[in-house]
């Protein structure tokens, strides 16, 4: 005879413990009733959405109900058992199948929550710290005395960017001057930015994993231009010895 998961401790265990345990109870049910193909598709799709939600899980509203994101991937779980599984009466009327203990339930509970969580901890710190980096370095770079080109620059700012780790960094370009920066290549602005920040500045960049948006704007605050310090290009830019 072959032990199978209730459609009950399946959607119960996804609930409480997470789509990682929804990833191996529901390859299991799948495998145990001869499902092979759809077992495998299950396994990774669970696996997928996990690293999904992990990765959302920073920029997620702090006032968000603590049942929203177990009652997303649930409905699909329930849905695909529905469609696709046994139910209870089916497995209890079968000679061929029995059911698992809830002690084993419980114990694939356990092992996913220790995962999902220390994964999602991890994600979390690494962003806020990456995060509170990009927001010292923009008061930084305010407080920070740049000689800036009065012929060239009325002012500048920067501020957090606040859909990332990163800074955006405004520099307000007089009205004679624009068609200047709009026909210099990005490369060069590139360039320019790299050099006006300080070793301490672009040494953040680089070891945090942060970046820096700078736009040129005009006097009535619309984008001229813009280019990206990304670690990558600061690397390339800037190699600190």
């Amino acid at each position: 005879m072959i032990s199978l998961y209730s459609p009950k401790q399946i959607k119960i265990a996804t609930f409480f413990a997470g789509p990682l345990a929804a990833a191996y109870l529901l390859h299991q049910a799948f495998k145990g009733i001869g499902k092979n193909t759809l077992a495998k598709q299950t396994l990774w799709g669970s696996i997928l959405l996990s690293v999904v939600v992990i990765l959302l899980l920073p920029y997620l509203p702090e006032k968000m109900p603590s049942t929203v994101i177990p009652m997303l991937y649930l409905v699909p779980v329930a849905l695909l058992l529905q469609k696709q599984y046994l139910s209870k009466d089916e497995i209890t009327a079968s000679e061929h199948f029995y059911f698992e203990s809830n002690w084993r339930v419980a114990f694939v509970c356990i092992c996913s929550i220790l995962v999902f969580y220390s994964l999602a901890f991890t994600v979390v710190k690494l962003n806020r710290d990456s995060n509170s980096i990009a927001e010292q370095l923009s008061d930084n770079i305010n407080k920070a005395e740049l000689t800036l080109d009065p012929t060239l620059f009325t002012h500048t700012q920067a501020i957090k960017d606040p859909d990332g780790a990163g800074v955006i960094w405004d520099f307000y370009v007089p009205d004679n001057r624009v068609n200047d920066f709009i026909q210099t290549p990005k490369p060069e602005l590139q360039k320019f930015a790299v050099q006006l920040l300080g070793k301490s500045f672009l040494q953040n960049i680089t070891d945090y994993d942060v970046y820096i948006i700078v736009r040129f704007k005009n006097q009535q605050n619309n984008i001229v231009t813009k280019v990206v310090l990304s670690p990558t290009v600061v690397r390339s830019l800037w190699l600190p010895k």
